[in-house]
């Protein structure tokens, strides 16, 4: 009982975190009456990039967590859409498809997204000498996992993700900024939406404030074209 409700704990705060980015940026008043501001994600340092969570997966010891690390890495989904809730049977290895059953949804129902072959060959390789209890393919608490991965973290010298100690969100996080400052066009941003599984655009939204050519585009804006 203890351990579930622990596990409870844990998604509230996965889906805290979501609440959090899509707060609009009016302060708020802290413990002591001090108005402050939400701070989900200041800056891009909030955000792990390609070499660290290649380094984070390097260090992992077993199959398992190399797995469920590069599953969460290469999908963005939520920790708790792949823990206890991702069956075996939810793995489409010749369609490249994997069914997830979306947090936040009210219905029951899972749904459908294509993923990158890494994770399907990993997912694959793991379940040929998985050990499996039952058919979860994670059969792992929400807690145990961002225990493992602050140590993984910590064994490569990721102390602080930012101004935070690392937690397993942030793989979500450092999913959609990487998809957002490749996005080409606004159709993008709707499929970042739809593989984020948001129930509202403004959400996703948040993510564009990463582009890099932003300031281009701002200064490209009026090039040759004054009103004085």
């Amino acid at each position: 009982m203890e351990e579930q409700t622990q596990e409870t704990l844990m998604e509230n705060q996965e889906a805290l975190q979501e609440i959090k980015v899509e707060a609009k940026p009016t302060e708020v008043k802290g413990k002591k009456g001090k108005m402050n501001p939400p701070d989900p994600m200041k800056n891009e340092q909030e955000h792990l990039t390609y070499e660290q969570i290649k380094a984070i997966i390097d260090a992992c010891d077993n199959l398992r967590d190399k797995a469920l690390i590069v599953t969460l890495a290469k999908t963005g989904r939520r920790v708790s859409e792949v823990v206890k809730s991702l069956k075996v049977g939810d793995i489409d290895f010749n369609e490249g498809v994997i069914y997830f059953k979306i947090l936040k949804k009210k219905y029951d129902k899972k749904e459908r997204f294509f993923v990158d072959k890494e994770v399907l060959d990993i997912l694959k390789e793991y379940l040929k000498t998985a050990e499996l209890k039952n058919d979860n393919v994670f059969d792992i608490t929400r807690q145990r996992v961002d225990q493992i991965f602050k140590k993984l973290c910590y064994s490569v010298g990721i102390t602080k993700i930012g101004e935070h100690k690392p937690h397993i969100h942030v793989l979500r996080h450092s999913y959609a900024i990487e998809y957002a400052k490749r996005a080409g066009n606004p159709a993008d941003i709707v499929q970042l939406k739809n593989q984020l599984a948001h129930s509202k655009l403004e959400t996703t939204m948040f993510y564009l404030r990463f582009r890099r050519d932003w300031n281009d585009v701002m200064s490209k804006m009026w090039e040759g074209r004054s009103f004085t």
